[in-house]
């Protein structure tokens, strides 16, 4: 939470105090939570490589300790952090599964983030098409479940497959959207609002 709040300096004090307890760590759930927080703020520092091994660890680690949730969440996280290093198949094959286990366990946030990051995988690879409706999926289930940070976050990505897709009108109205409802999210729309600005630049380019 501190990571999403921007509160980068007391999020790296408290990171620093639970990684000083990893070493003597046993319980594969407590493992599996520092691997996750250790994970995303390896991903807002830019290491990517580390966000990666880590979340890998975490989800493993979620598996060992039976904690189907968590496992499904971070198999999500995993999706993306194989998608940034451009491995868009595995990613994809571990957000399809990642789906169909939320569906199968009734668990409608994680379906949803599943198809967040789905869509975003799908766009990468060129499949725009099922992208776009993949990600206008999250961010109806977003919005009625009243995550206002994922709804954002899902409005940011959709923005980027419309734009793709040539509908720079829509896809600025969409990140017009996201940056409206990410006020309590600042990492998130601060990428909304450079999304919206590449897409401003776009449709003021000749031809």
């Amino acid at each position: 939470l501190l990571v999403y709040a921007g509160a980068y300096a007391l999020a790296d004090d408290l990171l620093a105090r639970v990684q000083e307890i990893e070493p003597g760590a046993s319980d594969p759930l407590v493992k599996a939570r520092i691997h996750q927080a250790v994970a995303l703020r390896a991903l807002v520092r830019g290491d990517l490589a580390q966000h990666l091994v880590r979340i890998e660890a975490a989800t493993a680690g979620y598996v060992e300790a039976g904690d189907l949730r968590s496992a499904c969440m971070a198999q999500i996280t995993l999706g993306f952090a194989r998608s940034d290093l451009g491995a868009h198949a595995p990613a994809e094959r571990a957000l399809r599964e990642a789906l169909a286990t939320a569906e199968r366990l009734g668990l409608p946030g994680p379906a949803a983030y599943a198809r967040h990051t789905l869509g975003l995988v799908l766009s990468r690879r060129g499949a725009l098409d099922e992208a776009r409706a993949v990600e206008q999926e999250a961010v109806r289930s977003f919005e009625a479940t009243g995550d206002a940070r994922l709804a954002g976050g899902s409005r940011a990505y959709l923005a980027q497959i419309l734009a793709q897709l040539g509908d720079l009108e829509g896809a600025e109205r969409e990140a017009g959207a996201a940056i409206d409802g990410l006020a309590g999210a600042p990492a998130v729309r601060a990428f909304a609002l450079a999304t919206r600005a590449r897409i401003r630049v776009a449709r003021a380019r000749p031809g």
